[in-house]
């Protein structure tokens, strides 16, 4: 099993965003966290929003309904 960030963090409203992709034999998907973070540093607000699951298991990943693909 392979987990891995896409890229850097970006501000999202008053939240931070990342995109994630997770491979496990020929399950591949993704999916963002969007989390707050607290004066003193710690995380005051925690959401996972998973991208949808396809029909094929070699389907590049959705992002909410637009197909594209990573570079690796």
């Amino acid at each position: 099993m392979r987990f891995g960030l896409t890229g850097a963090a970006w501000p999202d409203g008053d939240a931070w965003g990342i995109e994630y992709t997770i491979d496990a034999g020929e399950f591949h998907n993704g999916g963002i966290w969007r989390a707050r973070l607290a004066a003193d540093g710690r995380i005051a607000f925690l959401s996972h929003h998973p991208f949808a699951l396809r029909d094929e298991p070699d389907a590049p990943p959705t992002h909410g309904g637009s197909p594209h693909t990573h570079d690796r």
